[in-house]
């Protein structure tokens, strides 16, 4: 009788009960996905075998080096079967969020554990003479994905251990993008306007400390150079007037902002390509780029950007709610390379 091979755990999401500081917004938590990259939409496995459990729930706040604490994954009491070597399990933060760098072989023990006992029981998941108990299998700037390397039959339970505290590694950063991402999910073709992506690119550089942007400041109120923005709240102005006195956002001729129009593909692109350390020699698209657009190619050729199959880059469509969630996510990630 063939033996039934039962997935290491179900797709499904724990919610770490993470508080932000009142002057990060209201206290709340997010989801870190738990799933298996093996499972197939419809088949019986998502019943579930196993138990996910927030180790440690500290207090944090948006930056770089936040230490989440430890995910654990042991088995569900009463479970009908075990574990197989080559089941696999993955673990992936939320849009918003990024490893302080990206799992490898190397590294990958600095995010994963296995402990030798759990409440004095033996951990089944061993290593046996340089079998490690779990191996890497990939990693990207917010997942992991290991599988059973090795089972000790004289084991009497089963843990997982996944950390965040492991500082340069397994600790994230941390931004506001995360509130965002989560209204901008449910609707991905809606456009994004000028003003709410001057705040969502501020949310992704203001609080982290590894971005490249140079900071400069000035003194002047951001309401008397551009009188457009008193549709804007006092604190969303705090919270753009870097980007405006860095240069990065500037204003049309007459003085300016426009908030609350549409923000197309170059405008927004051509941001994030300002905030990046510029290449020299970038090849163009086969439709023309704005003069003023000089952050565009720069923006595309660090792979935080893309045009389309067809060659072209269409600057003047306005850009999407997803499109959006993309190219911040990326930019985000992309500080990972310059630490």
């Amino acid at each position: 009788m063939k033996t039934k091979k039962l997935r290491i755990v179900t797709v499904m999401s724990l919610v770490l009960l993470l508080c932000f500081p009142a002057a990060a917004l209201a206290e709340g938590g997010f989801s870190i996905d738990v799933s298996d990259p093996d499972s197939t939409a419809g088949v019986d496995n998502y019943i579930g075998s196993t138990v996910n459990t927030a180790l440690s729930v500290p207090r944090v706040g948006f930056g770089d080096e936040r230490a989440l604490g430890t995910l654990r994954i042991t088995e569900k009491t009463g479970a009908e079967a075990s574990v197989s070597e080559g089941n696999k399990v993955k673990i992936s933060l939320p849009l918003g969020t990024c490893y302080m760098q990206t799992p490898t072989r190397e590294n990958y023990r600095r995010y994963v554990t296995w402990p030798a006992e759990i409440d004095g029981m033996k951990n089944r998941i061993s290593d046996n003479e340089g079998q490690p108990g779990l191996r890497f299998v990939e990693g990207t700037p917010r997942s992991i994905t290991v599988e059973v390397g090795h089972l000790d039959p004289s084991g009497k339970t089963m843990a997982i251990d996944f950390v965040f505290d492991q500082e340069g590694y397994s600790t994230v950063r941390l931004t506001r993008l995360i509130e965002s991402g989560r209204e901008y999910i449910s609707d991905p073709e809606g456009p994004v306007t000028r003003g709410e992506f001057f705040l969502l690119l501020s949310d992704i550089t203001r609080s982290i400390p590894s971005c490249p942007l140079n900071w400069a400041d000035d003194e002047s109120p951001l309401a008397e150079r551009f009188p457009d923005l008193d549709t804007m709240s006092q604190s969303e102005l705090n919270r753009i007037k870097p980007l405006v006195d860095s240069g990065v956002i500037q204003g049309y001729p007459g003085g300016e902002m426009r908030p609350s129009e549409y923000i197309t593909r170059a405008e927004a692109v051509n941001l994030v390509g300002k905030i990046l350390p510029f290449r020299e020699d970038l090849s163009g698209f086969s439709d023309p780029l704005p003069g003023w657009g000089t952050g565009i190619l720069n923006a595309v050729h660090q792979g935080i950007a893309y045009g389309y199959p067809d060659g072209t880059f269409r600057p003047g469509q306005p850009i999407t709610r997803a499109e959006t969630l993309v190219l911040l996510q990326k930019t985000l990630e992309s500080y990972q390379a310059r630490d």
